[in-house]
């Protein structure tokens, strides 16, 4: 048996688009694969993976106006977990599904207040949990983006939904907002 050479051969190139965009790093089957960085006419860039002409891996997305979006891709979408920064300060970690926030995510605001609960269509939805820059803690009930409502909640509070989260956790073994918000105070701990 001899070796056989690939068509599909990755090699590195530069292009430039007729609108003014411009590619640099690895095409396959004259398509953008592997590797590179997508500088937009309109200032924004993309780095990172590509597959099959699209966005698709590890990625990260500078736009012009100073957000950045750190994190996964598919098909040319957010799509898992990933990042957002924006210029405003507003920080999202959590998941995304075809290009929202979709899923469990902590949504960080630029006063530090906290909020860890379930988004759709990158709007609050479901239950969540608001830890307030002052020390309070809030249970919150979200309707796209509306609030339902919200209740601070008491030490003894707290502790039963900790210790409740706890059992159904041995249960499942799954992660939990007592995880993330523990996380939380992890972090806070690690900034002193």
């Amino acid at each position: 048996m001899g070796n056989k050479k690939s068509t599909n051969k990755t090699n590195s190139i530069c292009l430039s688009y007729t609108n003014g965009d411009k590619f640099e790093g690895e095409i396959k089957d004259s398509l953008r694969d592997g590797f590179g960085t997508y500088y937009y006419h309109n200032g924004d860039k993309y780095e990172g993976m590509w597959l099959k002409g699209k966005k698709h891996g590890m990625g990260t997305l500078y736009y012009k106006e100073g957000n950045l979006f750190v994190g996964h891709w598919k098909n040319s979408e957010k799509e898992g977990i990933g990042t957002l920064y924006t210029k405003s300060g507003e920080k999202f970690y959590g998941e995304f599904k075809l290009g929202k926030r979709n899923g469990i995510g902590i949504l960080t605001s630029p006063d530090n207040n906290k909020y860890i609960g379930y988004f759709k269509d990158s709007r609050k939805n479901g239950i969540g949990i608001m830890h307030y820059n002052k020390g309070k803690i809030a249970m919150e009930e979200w309707d796209l983006g509306i609030l339902i409502s919200s209740k601070i909640l008491s030490l003894e509070e707290l502790n039963k939904l900790y210790e409740d989260n706890n059992k159904n956790e041995k249960q499942e073994k799954k992660g939990s907002f007592a995880d993330l918000s523990h996380n939380i105070d992890k972090e806070k701990d690690c900034k002193k």
